[in-house]
């Protein structure tokens, strides 16, 4: 159970238990309340590329052929 207090416009939660039990009460309590009180952008869209061994260069024309989504 989800224990919340409100202190001027702050929002506070307080959560007991271990991680996994954690993880429930923040997709079921904490995030449907703060759906419900704040009207929140999508998360955006990341990608982490790791290369070795090409030059910078030869990325660069090869990720210009990439459709980005707009921002």
């Amino acid at each position: 159970m989800v224990f919340a207090v409100q202190l001027n416009r702050c929002l506070m939660f307080f959560t007991p238990g271990v991680p996994s039990e954690f993880k429930v009460m923040v997709e079921h309590e904490i995030l449907p309340r703060l759906r419900e009180r704040f009207s929140l952008p999508q998360p955006p869209v990341c990608l982490r590329l790791t290369t070795f061994g090409r030059s910078e260069s030869d990325l660069a024309q090869s990720l210009d052929t990439l459709q980005l989504p707009p921002a």
